[in-house]
């Protein structure tokens, strides 16, 4: 594994959050939902990017690369958020009881 340009992903990762974390106090409320689901993305695909991540990780960085791609609209974006955290609370619960037995 590079290191080197890990270290320098997540770097660029940092400004990004601090950058969007200053841009939200001029930015409609709902741009937030955005930037989230924007940072989410960024941290899925350094993951897939470094090898690191799996077929949950994989599926879950292709949905929400569709959501950004569609029109901000919060009801279709509050949807499938709720969605995609089911669908996380259920692959956490399947890991830990993998752990556990």
């Amino acid at each position: 594994m590079d290191t080197e340009k890990l270290r320098e992903d997540f770097f660029f990762l940092i400004g990004f959050i601090l950058t969007s974390m200053q841009g939200l106090y001029h930015e409609p409320a709902d741009y937030g939902i955005y930037r989230l689901l924007d940072v989410g993305g960024r941290l899925l695909s350094i993951i897939e990017n470094h090898g690191l991540s799996d077929d949950f990780l994989h599926k879950l960085g292709q949905e929400i690369e569709a959501e950004k791609a569609e029109s901000m609209d919060g009801d279709r974006q509050k949807i499938t958020i709720s969605r995609l955290t089911l669908a996380y609370t259920d692959e956490l619960q399947r890991r830990l009881s993998i752990e556990t037995h």
